[in-house]
Formats: structure tokens, C-alpha cells, sequence
């Protein structure tokens, strides 16, 4: 059985709403859309995708992890492999899936039926995403490209946009600014974030430096000013999407070029002094990875996906608003021993009133936000 750790006071165990059990593997990706409230669909490492309908209060059992909100309504079958990546059109009728089996798969949500078919990329599809006219299709892979795609499975454009992997794609969305709908956003393993304006794909718009390490997250503000990424250090970077230039990052550790550090250098803070604090500092610094960012469609807040846990942080003040980690007892052992459960993915609501989050124990599991 599941138990968490609450760590910060505004949120307590009555937040949270329950849990969603249906996949046989870890939950890799889980979308929302305000056209269907009561709807959420999901993509896992089981090769399928499930849509849900959610039911309010119609939960039953005694434990939280045992109150079940929500029933699979429909499963897509098709993927020949793991799942990796689902995200939905604007009217909320169709989904868009990409698959470590090199294609992507578009579904009619109503028939729960794979009504095309996008073969072309060499290696697994990491990450898909399509424009808020629904009329362009954007894919990122391991095999270094991303295709841009029309509804028919055409392909229209291949390009190698990093040296590694490309873990992350991302339009604009829906509520950005005018011609905005045009801009593409890109990440890679090679630490590359990278702004495409969709007239001319010839060279990025703006490129950034990532984090020290691999960039595996990546999420636009709903009115398309910030994008936000994370990755391999465990930080959540904050950057202007129109230049990429940064502008902050969430569970930053000091670093020799930072503000207070240069200042102390001018107070005549010995430089060994400086070198021993930061090697400190990066000992106690948690590593573990971000797997996934949400902006809040509602609020000036970001949820990340850290390890075990959640956290949400409110962007104004830079401060923690909600922080839990999820820990599972090995009963197959017979182990008492808690074990570390991956939050993999995250979503809102369309309201911003309910926080749906998807783990490696197979189980998605859902918050309510509490009033400010």
C-alpha cells in the first residue's frame, strides 16, 4: 500500500481526492481538456491508452489509496510498444499518441478507434504535440528529428534539431498571444532548448543552454510567455519564451556566479571559503530528477514532478506551496521496506480546482487544490 508525506501546512490529506487503477504499467502521460471536465485519458508503458470517466464523490474504502474515483470507459490498443507521450486535439474528440514503437497514432476518442497511423521516424517517438488549429502535427525522437506531420500521417518536414535525443515538443497553446500559435519549442538530451517559429524552420528563433544534464520536461504557460524545463539536476528553469532569455530557476543550488557569492567575493570572502560552501551545498542537494512540469491554468503556480513526489511552486514569491512524496510498502517481499514511487506525469484540471498525477506503481492519483 501507497502512503505520503505531506510537507507543507496549506495541504493536508483531505486534499487528496483519490486514486484511478486500470494500467498494468507505470503511467507515462496523463491530458485534460475543458471540453470534457469529467474525461481524462492517459498513455502508459502497457502499450495502451485509457479514457476515464471521473465520478465525484463516487469513491468508496476507508484508506484514501483505496477511494477510486474515476472508471476506465474505453482502451486503445494498437502500439506495438511502450506508450510514451499522448496529448489531445482543442475540440477534446480526438488524441494524439507517439510510441517507443516509432509511430504516432491518431484516435477517435468516440469510436475509441486508431484512425491513422504516422510511420517514418527511425527510432522511438519521445514526444508529440499538435498545433491549436489541429491542422499541424509536430514529433520528437531519438533518432534525433523532429517531423512535422498534417492530419492525413504525411509527413511534411524532417530536420535534425539536436545532437541527442529530442525528449520534448511543444506548440504554443491555444490562449497565447496573437501569431504565437506559430512558435514551436524543442528540447533535448544535449541540454538545447529551442524556440521555431513555424513560417520558417530554417534556423531557431532563440536558443538556450539547459540544465547540467539532460532536458526531459517541458511545459508553455497557458498565455505563451514562459515555457518552463527540467531535467536530470533536479531544477525547474524558468525562461521567456520570446528569447529564451532565463529568468529563474526553482530548487536552484549557489553556484560561484550567483549575486550573494560575488558579493561576499567583494566583502573579502576567501575563495576557499566560497569553493567549500558549494561543495557542501551540492552534497546536500536532493538529485533526484524532474519527470514532468504543469503550469496552472488558473494560478501563477507550477507543478513538478521530483522523484517520488509533487511539488507546486507559486511563481510570484518563488516559494513551495504543496511538497508530498510517495513511498510504497513491498508486500510481494513481505518487506516493510518503503519504496520509491516516480511521479511520472502531471495535469490540471481546466479549472485549476483538481491536480491529476501519474506514477510508476501504475496509479494516478488525483488532489484537490485547496483555496488561497
Amino acid at each position: 500500500m501507497a502512503t505520503w508525506e505531506v510537507q507543507h501546512q496549506n495541504w493536508r490529506e483531505e486534499n487528496f481526492h483519490g486514486v484511478l487503477k486500470g494500467h498494468t504499467d507505470w503511467v507515462t502521460k496523463v491530458e485534460t481538456t475543458p471540453h470534457f471536465p469529467n474525461q481524462l485519458v492517459s498513455a502508459s508503458r502497457d502499450k495502451t491508452l485509457i479514457v476515464w470517466k471521473l465520478e465525484d464523490g463516487g469513491g468508496f474504502g476507508d484508506e484514501p489509496e483505496a477511494t477510486i474515483v474515476g472508471r476506465p470507459l474505453k482502451s486503445l490498443h494498437g502500439h506495438g510498444h511502450i506508450v510514451s507521450d499522448v496529448t489531445l486535439s482543442a475540440d477534446g474528440h480526438y488524441a494524439l499518441s507517439g510510441s517507443w514503437d516509432k509511430t504516432l497514432r491518431l484516435w477517435d476518442l468516440q469510436t475509441a478507434q486508431s484512425t491513422r497511423t504516422f510511420v517514418g521516424h527511425t527510432n522511438s517517438v519521445l514526444s508529440v504535440s499538435m498545433s491549436p488549429n489541429n491542422r499541424v502535427i509536430v514529433s520528437g525522437s531519438r533518432d534525433k528529428t523532429i517531423r512535422l506531420w498534417n492530419t492525413l500521417a504525411e509527413s511534411k518536414f524532417e530536420k535534425e534539431v539536436h545532437n541527442d535525443w529530442v525528449s520534448c515538443v511543444r506548440f504554443s497553446p491555444n490562449g497565447a498571444p496573437e501569431n504565437t500559435h506559430k512558435t514551436l519549442v524543442t528540447a533535448g538530451w544535449d541540454h538545447l532548448l529551442k524556440v521555431w517559429n513555424m513560417d520558417d524552420m530554417s534556423e531557431p528563433v532563440a536558443t538556450g543552454k539547459g540544465p547540467n544534464g539532460y532536458v526531459n520536461a517541458l511545459t508553455v504557460s497557458p498565455d505563451g510567455s514562459l515555457c518552463a524545463t527540467g531535467g536530470k539536476d533536479g531544477n525547474a528553469d524558468l525562461w521567456d519564451l520570446s528569447d529564451l532569455k532565463p529568468l529563474h530557476t526553482l530548487g536552484h543550488m549557489p553556484t560561484a556566479n550567483d549575486p550573494k557569492i560575488s558579493m561576499d567575493r567583494k566583502d573579502g570572502i576567501p575563495p576557499g571559503y566560497i569553493t567549500s560552501f558549494l561543495d557542501d551545498a551540492a552534497k546536500r542537494q536532493d538529485k533526484e530528477p524532474i519527470h514532468a512540469l504543469a503550469f496552472s491554468p488558473t494560478r501563477y503556480w507550477l507543478a513538478t514532478a521530483v522523484g517520488s513526489g509533487v511539488k507546486i511552486w507559486e511563481l510570484e514569491n518563488k516559494q513551495v506551496q504543496f511538497d508530498v512524496k510517495i513511498k510504497e510498502t513491498d508486500r510481494e517481499k513481505k518487506s516493510l521496506k518503503a519504496l520509491d514511487v516516480l511521479c511520472t506525469t502531471l495535469a490540471w484540471s481546466s479549472d485549476g480546482n483538481r491536480l491529476f498525477a501519474g506514477f510508476s506503481d501504475n496509479k494516478i492519483r488525483v488532489w484537490n487544490v485547496p483555496p488561497v
